[in-house]
């Protein structure tokens, strides 16, 4: 089965906070399943232009995961909102992520600290 990752970004919800951020490790990158689980307040960001990255084993969707962290933290994000659509029409599937990269003033502590391990 081919699993196509597309990391978009909701561009109704993502600005650019007034505000560079320090870069950060992609191990100080946390992800969350809404924006409704992040720490008030916050700061979205915008990620670079990604194409989409065709995954068809485990180890692709780690090291694609893994890009995706490390792409946001070097703009500063101490988060990443990750939103997965799933389309399937009984001979493919595709699975789609909206990405929204997020700085937490109060998350920095711990973000800025797994990046010293």
């Amino acid at each position: 089965m081919l699993v196509r990752f597309s990391f978009a970004l909701l561009a109704s919800m993502v600005w650019q906070g007034p505000a560079s951020h320090p870069v950060v490790c992609g191990k100080g990158v946390r992800t969350y399943n809404s924006l409704k689980e992040v720490q008030a307040p916050f700061d979205t960001l915008k990620l670079p232009p990604h194409p989409p990255v065709r995954v068809t084993s485990e180890e692709e969707a780690e090291a694609a995961t893994a890009q995706m962290m490390a792409d946001a933290g070097k703009i500063g994000a101490t988060g990443l909102v990750i939103e997965e659509v799933v389309d399937d029409d009984g001979a493919s599937r595709s699975v789609h992520r909206r990405v929204v990269p997020v700085f937490v003033p109060a998350d920095t502590a711990r973000a800025y600290g797994a990046c010293k391990k």
